[in-house]
């Protein structure tokens, strides 16, 4: 136990430099030869692209990061298959750990202020198939975690984990943290902004540009025009549309035409 909380930790400053000099200029295939001289473990079926990395990186079977990335925070731990895509930004004092085949996909942006860092630790946990798809922001100022087989679908979704009030009179203000934590089999629409401190529960779906001030403990459909809940499960949902259609394992319904 005592080895793989080392193991988490961040890389001496020279390793760091190493690393990213490796990740940029060796072939790809022998990137896992000198990434674990310096003290990471990857497996020699594991990939690392063109990419700027300065973290302590643990990297299973068939785990990948892609061309393009910045990659700066603390530890990065990708479990089989897991992958981060291309162009993302992951920079400051958190650690990632992403499960069996979870994803980020492109031209996100995950981060935490050093300032943070002297309050408590903090890390981003994507279970098994999460995916945050493409140009998302995720403050990890706080812990975020993200349940298996949750979809942060379309662009621009924010997770803040972190927030002010200021005073009514004069210059005082406080800051307020808290962590967000998103249940299993969700589904999360574009442009939906998170604030710091709710709960998301299982199975829910989340209509776009929603803006999520409060938990939300009761799975079903939430959309905005203020936040309401339709509580409806899916066989019922089945029903009440017309030709339903398969691709891939997930059922595409077709809304009935107005009158």
């Amino acid at each position: 136990m005592a080895s793989s909380l080392c193991c988490t930790r961040p890389l001496p400053v020279f390793s760091q430099w190493a690393t990213l000099v490796v990740c940029l200029l060796v072939p790809t295939m022998l990137k896992p030869f000198f990434l674990n001289f310096l003290g990471h473990r990857v497996h020699c079926r594991a990939r690392v692209g063109c990419s700027l990395v300065r973290s302590r990186l643990w990297l299973a079977e068939g785990a990948s990061i892609g061309n393009g990335n910045l990659v700066f925070n603390s530890f990065c731990y990708l479990a089989k298959n897991a992958r981060v895509g291309r162009f993302n930004y992951l920079k400051g004092p958190f650690r990632l750990f992403m499960q069996e085949r979870a994803l980020i996909g492109r031209s996100c942006i995950i981060s935490r202020a050093q300032l943070s860092a002297r309050l408590s630790s903090a890390s981003l946990t994507m279970g098994k198939n999460a995916q945050l798809t493409a140009s998302h922001r995720v403050d990890c100022s706080r812990s975020v975690r993200i349940g298996a087989q949750t979809t942060l679908g379309g662009v621009a979704t924010q997770i803040w984990t972190h927030g002010f009030v200021h005073a009514s009179v004069g210059e005082e203000r406080v800051r307020l943290d808290g962590p967000v934590y998103i249940g299993k089999n969700c589904s999360i629409g574009s442009r939906c902004t998170m604030t710091a401190g709710i709960r998301v529960a299982n199975s829910i779906t989340l209509g776009a540009g929603s803006c999520v001030g409060r938990s939300l403990k009761e799975p079903g459909l939430y959309v905005t025009q203020t936040l309401r809940h339709l509580p409806r499960g899916l066989d019922e949902l089945m029903k009440s549309q017309e030709q339903p259609q398969l691709i891939e394992t997930c059922p595409v319904l077709l809304k009935k035409p107005k009158d």
